[in-house]
Parts: structure tokens; sequence; C-alpha cells
């Protein structure tokens, strides 16, 4: 089986299985790894658009500009030459010829066949044009990056259901625990032996049998159990001398603080590993600080310095 090491507020210890998050976002990176290149084929298509647009402003302003001051040139020289009414009003005098020309001219402005006069035309539909490719690469964007966001959604949904159920499973019936518990005339927490008798759904608190008195019950938060996995000696944690542990003192049902002074050895044929430890304040008649031997499965670091 797999364990994945956690730290709660009474120390460290492992836990089968583990959620799968790293999967869920190995999952997700992998279904959004094209959404980068989508959004900047979408950008860089816009940025073109926009250039275009621009472009196209500013050759409409400057045939606007040349077409307003041809027309005030023309509608002059009509009225130089007599003539009247619109555009295309007749004129009394001038040379057969440029009166044509000028009446001409006008006439093109009057009827919108005038070269510049077609071409802002056709810049002012091509502006259209692109504004409307601009509005469907928008759209397209909007649902390339709501897709991905409804997939998030759905992979932390699952995460979030995967955590619910590994809160559920953590700890089974029977499992021998460290539990944290409070005595009505101490501040400061105990750490004693017990085993899980069940979760109580109602209160979201799990129910530890005392392992010195299991009629006496104890009912706790997830972060106040610390589980004791039996594992292979090599899977074990790497306790070396000095390290400071919560250990369970010889032939008790309560862990105290210690310092670790072997590291853990493997037993004897049959015998689980073991750690010699020596406990604070555990002084022999001599003032000598004893040193004892404690199953490596009855330790663990704790979360601060005891």
């Amino acid at each position: 089986m797999e364990y994945h090491e956690v730290i709660n507020n009474s120390g460290t210890s492992k836990i089968p299985g583990g959620v799968g998050s790293d999967t869920l976002l190995e999952e997700f990176l992998e279904s959004i790894e094209t959404l980068p290149n989508e959004l900047r084929r979408g950008l860089t298509v816009m940025r073109e658009l926009d250039a275009m647009s621009d472009s196209a402003m500013l050759r409409s302003a400057r045939l606007e500009q040349n077409l307003l001051e041809r027309a005030r040139a023309l509608v002059a020289q009509r009225d130089k030459m007599g003539g009247s009414g619109g555009f295309g009003g007749s004129a009394r005098r001038g040379s057969g010829g440029q009166t044509s020309d000028v009446m001409k001219s006008l006439g093109e402005l009057d009827d919108g066949t005038d070269l510049d006069l077609k071409e802002i035309m056709n810049i002012f539909d091509q502006s259209i044009y692109n504004a409307d490719e601009k509005i469907q690469v928008t759209y397209q964007l909007s649902d390339h990056v709501r897709r991905f966001l409804k997939s998030l959604d759905s992979s932390i949904g699952r995460v979030n259901s995967a955590v619910e159920a590994s809160k559920m499973s953590r700890f089974t019936t029977d499992m021998m625990v460290a539990t944290q518990v409070f005595d009505d005339d101490s501040a400061e927490p105990s750490y004693i032996l017990g085993k899980v008798v069940r979760l109580d759904n109602n209160t979201d608190q799990w129910i530890i049998a005392d392992a010195e008195d299991p009629n006496t019950l104890h009912s706790v938060s997830q972060d106040q159990i610390t589980e004791l996995v039996d594992l292979p000696f090599n899977e074990l944690p790497k306790y070396k001398k000095g390290d400071r542990v919560m250990a369970l003192y010889p032939n008790t049902t309560t862990f105290y603080p210690a310092g670790v002074e072997i590291p853990p050895r493997k037993g004897e044929g049959d015998g689980l590993p073991y750690s010699i430890v020596a406990f604070d304040g555990d002084f022999d008649e001599h003032g000598i600080l004893m040193k004892k031997a404690v199953g490596v499965t009855y330790m663990w670091r704790p979360l601060a310095g005891c």
C-alpha cells in the first residue's frame, strides 16, 4: 500500500492512498495545454485586425480631407463660372470643356461614382467587416476560456470529493492511533494510545476508545489523531540521534516527549523495529537519564519542539 506523509497538530503521520489531487492536477493541465496557443492565435488575429483598422482609418482620413478640398475647389470653380444649384447644377459662362469637366466631377461626387469617394466607402465596409471579425474572435476566445473554466470547476469538484472521501476513509475501525486529549485539570494536552471506534457524522468527530480502558471514549477532531502505521523497515521514518519525538513510554498507554539516542534497528526474529530513546526528565536514582527501547511504530515527530 502506498502511504503519504501528513502533518497535523499532533505530529507527523501517514495515511493510506491519498486524494489523488496530483493526478487530477495533471489531467487538468493536460486538458488546458492548448489554451495558451488558442488564446495566442486569437489575440494575434485581433492585433492584426486592429492594425488593419488603424491603417484604414488613416487612409480614409487622408482621402476624406482630399475629397473635401477637391469638392470645395470644384464648387468654387463652378461658382466662378456662374453655375448654380447642387453639385450637378448648370454653368452659364466659361469654356465648354472646362465647364464640362467641373460639372462631371461634381456629378460623380453627387451620385457616388467618384473614385476617392468609392474607396472611402470600401474602407468603411471593410472596417465593419473587421469589427465583425473581432467580435467573432472575442466570442471564440470567451468560449475557449469558459470551456476550460468549466473543466477547472469540474477538477476542483473532483478534488473536493476526493478530499471528503479521504476524510471518511483515512481512519478505520480498530486502527491503533495516538490521540491528543485534554485533562480537566490541565491546560496542556496529553497523548494517549487509543483505538478508532467510528466517525460521528453528526459532529464530524472521531470516537476513540482509550487503550487503557476501552469503555472510556474520547470525541476528537481529525487533527488530534496520529495514525500509528506498521511499515516495513526500509519505509520507516529516518530518525537520527538527537531527533525530537513523541514516544510511547514502555508498559503504559501514554506518549511523552523524548530524544532519539539510537536510530531505528531491526528487531530480532519477528520482533518489530525499535529505537532507543531518552524520555525527558526520566532519571534513575543516580540522576542518570535512562534510555529505553520503543517500537518505531509508536513514535512520531511532533509538529513543534517538545
